[in-house]
């Protein structure tokens, strides 16, 4: 058994550069009335913290179309959305085993607001790509959080999973810029 906590350290890098320069590449041009991004390469681009950048991303994106329902926006489901990822990112202990040749199983825990988030996150996420994949996905409660079964189609992308780990699973996927969308569009939750 391994505990991956380099690996959550690496994962959170990767996705602090990632929504930074997805930040940085959405807010090229200029919305009139928007205060975030880069105005002649005379303000900064970064606004100092990556959960307020993918708040002020969506709020940008909702305020230049035109069809947004103002009545069902929800910034504040976003938000807790994006506090889930925080804990489950940081705050989760992960361990990982192989079994056999066959599977990667993760066992995912956390106390308080982490389980919490491991619960709001884990078997959705698992759900959705099991429904992209051709993969085997159980997802079983344990006492402090979940465990992870995942029965991928090849030894090729066993080998991808369990070079991934868990928190690399948790990434598959071009869904989560839609989800976070929809979400604070009051149509996902």
């Amino acid at each position: 058994m391994k505990i991956l906590s380099s690996t959550v350290i690496t994962t959170t890098l990767i996705c602090l550069l990632t929504s930074n320069f997805a930040f940085g590449q959405s807010h090229r041009q200029h919305v009139p009335g928007m205060s975030h991004g880069r105005v002649n390469n005379e303000h900064p681009i970064e606004p100092g913290q990556s959960a307020f950048a993918a708040l002020a991303e969506i709020v940008s994106l909702l305020e230049a179309d035109a069809s947004t329902d103002w009545s069902r926006v929800s910034i504040d489901a976003l938000r807790t959305h994006l506090v889930d990822m925080n804990q489950l990112t940081l705050y989760s202990t992960v361990i990982s085993r192989q079994p056999d040749h066959k599977r990667v199983e993760f066992t995912v825990t956390g106390q308080d607001r982490t389980r919490q988030a491991i619960m709001s996150m884990v078997p959705r996420h698992a759900e959705i790509v099991s429904q992209t994949t051709q993969w085997g996905i159980t997802v079983t409660e344990i006492p402090d959080g979940v465990m992870v079964i995942i029965e991928p189609d090849s030894t090729e992308v066993l080998r991808k999973i369990k070079a991934l780990g868990f928190f690399g699973f948790m990434t598959i996927g071009s869904h989560h810029q839609a989800h976070h969308l929809q979400m604070a569009r009051g149509k996902s939750h």
